[in-house]
């Protein structure tokens, strides 16, 4: 049998994440989230009362401000407004499916076999990647740039494939990996109090949010988490991993006013906050941002990221930021 390495590219808006996930876990942890437009509710207990659950962006692909890149509309959004504009109608909706059910799918199509694509990184519902790696094992003889084509080919166009190599039998992508970086993109209140009031089609990439951020206190903030820690304050009620003892090797978070993914570009100005870790836990990322965005309105202190790190208590963490921001930008072996 021979071990195919891909790499990915997907826009995770409109799909459950690369794998069905606990749903509870998703269920509870939504529970603390941030509403897009206008005050965060108060932290409470993942056990406490139901708050608003996010939902998939309506724009799902990026265009540039003012002028798309492409003259027309891509087609992954004009297949996602037919699969969701019936939906005021009452009509059944096609079942959201997932980033590897789609490749799997494909991978059967051109190799008639039912092959496990196994990603380096399970990304939740709405999640992007930039880098996904991913291996499936094959008796197939087509060469890989062969099978890259032909898998393309299968695939929705919110899915790409970028490369595809043959690795030896015991490579596996998640567990040789280094290290992974995730990004997350935030779309601060200088630019929704702009004459353009916020991008349409960003919508679905970013956390937009009504106020402005002090950057400078975030990063304060930021350098407390790199190291070594148990980062049971960050990770979801749900989340199946046997410990939280994680190393975050980077933290930066930078203003930038150019952004692009899938062929699209933006020139707007946004926050990104990229982490670098050995491994990560479920939500470990959109909760470190909630909390960071928390720091930057001034209602969390830099210094009391340290007492939420002892603590090991999710209540005193910030909310789950929204998943549309999220990219899995990196991983390293």
């Amino acid at each position: 049998m021979r071990n195919i390495k891909l790499v990915i590219q997907y826009d995770g808006s409109g799909y459950s994440g690369w794998q069905v996930q606990n749903t509870r876990a998703q269920s509870t942890e939504h529970r603390t989230q941030t509403t897009e437009h206008g005050s965060p509710p108060q932290i409470r207990s993942e056990s406490g009362r139901r708050g608003r659950q996010n939902t998939p962006a309506d724009s799902e692909r990026i265009w540039t401000q003012g002028q798309a890149e492409h003259p027309t509309a891509p087609t992954a959004l004009l297949r996602k407004a037919k699969q969701w504009g019936d939906a005021g109608a009452g009509r059944a909706q096609k079942k959201i499916t997932t980033i590897q059910a789609v490749l799997e799918e494909a991978v059967r199509t051109v190799t008639g076999e039912n092959a496990k694509v196994i990603a380096a990184g399970r990304t939740d519902a709405g999640v992007h990647a930039f880098d996904q790696v991913a291996v499936f094992r094959t008796r197939s003889y087509l060469e890989p740039s062969v099978l890259l084509r032909a898998l393309n080919a299968n695939l929705p166009v919110d899915v790409r494939i970028i490369k595809a190599a043959e690795k030896p039998a015991e490579f596996h992508p998640r567990y040789d990996a280094k290290h992974k970086t995730y990004s997350y993109i935030i779309l601060p209140g200088e630019y929704l109090a702009s004459p353009q009031g916020g991008s349409v089609f960003l919508k679905g990439y970013s956390w937009q949010l009504p106020y402005d951020l002090d950057v400078t206190m975030m990063r304060r903030a930021a350098r407390l988490l790199i190291g070594k820690h148990d980062f049971v304050c960050f990770r979801a009620s749900g989340c199946s991993s046997k410990h939280a003892v994680r190393t975050i090797k980077k933290i930066s978070i930078s203003k930038t006013s150019t952004f692009g993914f899938m062929g699209f570009k933006f020139n707007v100005p946004l926050i990104k906050i990229s982490v670098q870790a050995d491994a990560f836990l479920r939500y470990m990322v959109r909760n470190i941002v909630g909390t960071l965005v928390e720091v930057g309105k001034g209602k969390v202190l830099p210094e009391e990221i340290k007492k939420i790190l002892r603590s090991k208590d999710r209540r005193l963490s910030g909310p789950t930021a929204p998943a549309q921001g999220l990219f899995l930008e990196k991983i390293v072996y």
